[in-house]
């Protein structure tokens, strides 16, 4: 019984022990999320969701399309006519990636969980836009070289606009790669703080990329003339047209780089973005002012204003009005004041010329100062012309006025005479009736003329008539006697 009484205690005391730490361990923690890792802090433009970006989305794709389809008709008609005119066609890939990038954004909107979308929809959203950037420097550097084509055409000026267009693309890759990366690393490395610090470059180098033509424009407008002085016109209409639609653009492009760059700089939480990060001003500062400044474009035809004749190489290229002999001057000019070499001179003027060609040059010389001759006389025989006919019109409208007064003259002198006529009558009339008058007086007795007037009967009156018929012409005696019997019957 002892023995079976401590078994059962023994077994009693294992049981109620609890079991040791180590005989369970604790589960392992879940492994990471794979790339891509969605962003940390708020971005531009937000999450897209099916509302509002969808229908944003889809009125923009259509104004876009509408802007493509002009600088594409723009670039085939010029084609067909034989005007070179590239800008028209980089404005109408611009337009075609910007259609894109709202396609992609309308796919992120339906799937805000699938990674790629949102890299290939921000990748076209960042990248596109420094294709009219490029092209308003390229128009900027041809308004300089027509305002002051003794800078404009210096090497070193092509040498700047070449550098500046290789830098557009290397930055181009610099935000590609920093966009696909960020997707790409894990969230607190390294990396990410380089690739921090490489957007924030790239962001300030677009927006003063994008206000350099400005800057260019105004320094141009602003050097003096020089010696030389001269205006290089090109393109059709009007200089100042072609400057505010250039200045206007740039600006307004330089307006959403601008926010862009707040964007970028200004870190907020996902939580609490800031107003620039909204949707709003995602779509103002960005499609909204690009649409402007491309429609724009095409509706004020800058292909005609902005267009230079092709091969256009040194200073009187654009307006075709310098002769060969002052090109070749220019051009000397140029090259002394950029302070080449001898070797370099040679390349590009010969060194000696034989006398043939010279004399070809003399003879080329000569026709141009014949026909720049021929031309000012044909000027100023025009204006002679046209000073002449003016004469001759001011002279006819001087006749013209002589003619009416001389008539309106002629008509109140007929009216005088008229009236003269009319009061001569009235007096006839008066004489003749004073006439009347005293003859009757003579016929009358001197006495019955002056007793006092009684009336009369019908018997005095015929006794009355007999008498003054009686002195009347034997003639005229029978008219009257029946005439006055008539009356007195009557």
């Amino acid at each position: 019984m002892s023995s079976t009484s401590r078994l059962l205690a023994t077994s009693t005391t294992s049981t109620s022990l609890p079991p040791s730490s180590s005989s369970t361990p604790p589960p392992p923690p879940p492994p990471p999320p794979g790339p891509p890792y969605p962003p940390t802090t708020a971005q531009l433009g937000l999450t897209p969701s099916p509302i509002p970006d969808i229908p944003t989305s889809a009125v923009l794709l259509v104004l876009f399309l509408l802007a493509l389809s002009l600088h594409l008709s723009v670039l085939l008609r010029n084609r067909r006519q034989g005007v070179v005119f590239p800008f028209s066609g980089l404005l109408a890939v611009f337009c075609g990636a910007r259609v894109v990038a709202l396609c992609l954004r309308c796919a992120w909107a339906v799937h805000p969980r699938d990674g790629r979308v949102a890299i290939a929809s921000q990748i076209f959203t960042a990248a596109g836009v420094l294709l009219v950037f490029v092209v308003d420097l390229v128009l900027a550097v041809r308004v300089v070289r027509a305002a002051r084509p003794w800078v404009g055409w210096r090497r070193w000026v092509r040498g700047v606009l070449v550098g500046l267009v290789a830098c557009a693309v290397g930055v181009l890759v610099m935000v590609v790669t920093v966009t696909v990366q960020e997707f790409f690393v894990v969230p607190g490395a390294h990396a990410r703080v380089v690739d921090r610090r490489v957007q924030l470059f790239c962001a300030a180098f677009l927006a003063v990329y994008a206000f350099l033509p400005v800057v260019v424009v105004a320094v141009a407008l602003a050097v003096p003339k020089g010696q030389r002085g001269g205006f290089d016109r090109f393109g059709e209409g009007k200089w100042r047209s072609k400057i505010v639609l250039l200045v206007s653009g740039a600006t307004l492009l330089t307006l959403g780089a601008v926010m862009r760059t707040v964007a970028v700089f200004v870190t907020r939480p996902l939580e609490d973005p800031g107003w620039f990060h909204s949707k709003a001003s995602y779509y103002c500062f960005n499609f909204v002012v690009e649409f402007v400044v491309v429609f724009a474009y095409a509706l004020a035809r800058f292909d005609q204003r902005f267009h230079v004749p092709d091969g256009s190489s040194g200073p009187g290229d654009y307006s075709g009005t310098e002769t060969g002999a002052e090109k070749r001057e220019s051009t000397e000019d140029l090259e002394r004041q950029g302070g080449e070499d001898e070797s370099t001179r040679g390349v590009l003027l010969p060194a000696s010329k034989s006398a043939e060609e010279e004399e070809e040059e003399d003879k080329e010389e000569e026709e141009d100062e014949d026909e720049d001759e021929e031309e000012e006389e044909e000027e100023e025989e025009e204006e002679d012309e046209d000073e002449d006919e003016d004469e001759d019109e001011d002279e006819d409208e001087e006749e013209e006025e002589e003619e009416k007064e001389e008539e309106e003259e002629k008509e109140d002198g007929e009216e005088d005479e008229d009236e003269d006529e009319d009061e001569d009558e009235d007096e006839e009339e008066e004489e003749e009736s004073k006439k009347s008058t005293e003859r009757s007086l003579r016929l009358i007795p001197s006495g019955e003329a002056s007793q006092p007037s009684i009336p009369m009967t019908a018997s005095s009156m015929y006794s009355q008539r007999l008498s003054v018929s009686s002195l009347v012409h034997e003639e005229d005696v029978a008219w009257m006697h029946w005439a006055m019997v008539g009356a007195t019957v009557f």
